[in-house]
Parts: C-alpha cells; sequence; structure tokens
C-alpha cells in the first residue's frame, strides 16, 4: 500500500515539474538551416543573402515592411504568382519583375518563407505546406517544374557569377557600332544601359551570356 502511495506520489510530482517547466517554442534549427539553404539557392542571386535586396532594383526582405503589413496569404500569393509593376517596400519604389516561384514544391516554398519569416527582425511565424498548398489552389497556381528551373550543364559556380546581379552599374560601358544593328544614339545607348544593369543582369549576366 504504501509503495502505490509513493508511486502516485512521484508520479504527481513529476507531471507538476513538467507543467512548471517552460516550453521551447522555437522553430526547429533543421527546418530553418533548409529553409536556408533554399533561399541561398533559389532567392539569395535577386535578394542577396543578406536579404538587402538591391536598392532601387531588387527590395529587401529584411526588415520588410511589405512582409510585415500584409497577410501571409499575399506574400504566399506573390510567391507562388509572381509580381510586375511598381511596388513600394520600406519608402523604396521598386518597378522590377519577380519570377514565379511555382516550380517549388509547397514543402520548399513553406521552407524558404519560415526562414525568412524567422530572419532580419520580421514578423516571425512558421509557414506549414498545406498553407502553401491551399493558395496555390485557390489562385489556380500550376505546378510546372520548366518555370524556373535551374539550367541543366551549368555548374554552379558559373551560375552563380553570371546570374549575379551587377554591382558596378553601367558606368564605363561603351557604345560599339554594329552595322547589322537597329541605329541608336549615345543617350539611348546609355539609357538601354542603365535599363539593362538594373532589371536584366540578375538573370541574363553582366556579360549578356545568362546562367
Amino acid at each position: 500500500m504504501k509503495s502505490t502511495h509513493l508511486f502516485l506520489s512521484l508520479a504527481l510530482a513529476a507531471v507538476a515539474a513538467s507543467a512548471d517547466s517552460p516550453v521551447d517554442e522555437r522553430p526547429p534549427e533543421r527546418g530553418l538551416e533548409e529553409g536556408r539553404a533554399l533561399f541561398l539557392f533559389n532567392c539569395a542571386p535577386c535578394h542577396q543573402p543578406t536579404g538587402l535586396g538591391m536598392k532601387g532594383v531588387f527590395p529587401p526582405l529584411a526588415g520588410s515592411d511589405f512582409i510585415a503589413d500584409n497577410s501571409r496569404e499575399t506574400v504566399l500569393g506573390t510567391v507562388l504568382g509572381g509580381r510586375t509593376g511598381k511596388l513600394v517596400v520600406n519608402g523604396v519604389e521598386y518597378n522590377n519583375v519577380m519570377p514565379a516561384m511555382s516550380h517549388l514544391k509547397d514543402e520548399q516554398i513553406a521552407q524558404i518563407l519560415s526562414f525568412v519569416y524567422e530572419s532580419w527582425e520580421n514578423p516571425g511565424g512558421m509557414i506549414a505546406a498545406h498553407e502553401v498548398a491551399e493558395v496555390r489552389a485557390r489562385l489556380g497556381v500550376p505546378t510546372d517544374p520548366a518555370q524556373g528551373e535551374r539550367h541543366p550543364r551549368t555548374n554552379e559556380a558559373e551560375m552563380t557569377y553570371q546570374g549575379a546581379p551587377s554591382v558596378a552599374g553601367a558606368e564605363g560601358v561603351e557604345m560599339v557600332v554594329n552595322p547589322d544593328a537597329p541605329p541608336i544614339s549615345k543617350e539611348e545607348f546609355s539609357r538601354a544601359t542603365k535599363i539593362f544593369f538594373e532589371r536584366c543582369a540578375g538573370c541574363h549576366g553582366v556579360l549578356r551570356k545568362g546562367a
């Protein structure tokens, strides 16, 4: 009888201790590490590994008021469907094209966005794969592996170099007259060069060889 009472006392003490113990509510590190790796592979060429983007060209994800002020569904819709046109983030206007990332699996998008939400003083919160699937279905966004697919037969070093956004700008680029090309003035060439370095070099590379 005494042993029964002792067992019950120990069991109740264990329950009380577990109830008083602090609960670790931090996201699992492995999930965020996987999200970080996916972010660096798919998003960093434009938004940069630091999440700071390029002012006036690629909007920041670090401390982004777009992320803070919009619903998760809006953010998910932007990732799945892409975005075109003017956008103001942290007081800076952007007018560029973000390609749709719908070729990624729901779980991959969830991991990337969980990493972004949990980083750089953003609001925090984990995204589940079923949330991505629900928004994908609601928006009618297809899963197309060819959209945004990594380029075969191109090694990663070349892809990273050629596909990196230009931080050098268009300064020093000289105009070479090509008799087979349409006529263009120096002013038009200067403007076209600026547009290329701001909007195209991120994917097509500073040497125009693509990735």
